[in-house]
């Protein structure tokens, strides 16, 4: 893929592949990265979001699966999920998954499952309810 298919500047491309690669972030990037990978500081919002405002609690959830999603698919290096950060720094040994294709193909054919489980679940608690008005 090059810069012109992304639209983008070719210096711009790879100003952003030079900071992703780590060479040249500034030590904060990966302090705010670990925060927000963090299951502790997922637990802390949603259990805000729950006292605040109780409906958008169970579409945050998909904030701490994009979590465990990332530390199996994270291996060792700078991106790698610490999912207890900052208590500890225990993480998974993932793979990376640019390594190994076949793991992103099935978690994004896992998605399409979900969604259609879910919607068939609702789709079944909504006719049960109705029953039960009638």
């Amino acid at each position: 893929m090059n810069a012109i298919t992304l639209g983008c500047p070719s210096s711009s491309l790879q100003m952003i592949l030079k900071q992703a690669s780590g060479t040249s972030s500034p030590p904060h990037v990966f302090t705010l990265y670990h925060c927000s990978h963090s299951l502790i500081t997922a637990s802390l919002v949603l259990l805000v979001l729950w006292m605040v405002a109780r409906p958008l609690t169970i579409p945050a959830l998909a904030w701490p699966l994009h979590i465990i999603m990332d530390s199996v698919s994270h291996g060792e290096g700078r991106w790698q999920t610490l999912m207890l950060y900052p208590v500890s720094d225990w993480h998974l040994h993932g793979v990376n998954w640019w390594q190994y294709p076949g793991l992103m193909m099935f978690y994004w054919g896992v998605l399409p499952v979900l969604w259609v489980g879910i919607y068939v679940w609702r789709r079944k608690c909504s006719v049960v309810r109705n029953k039960e008005v009638v």
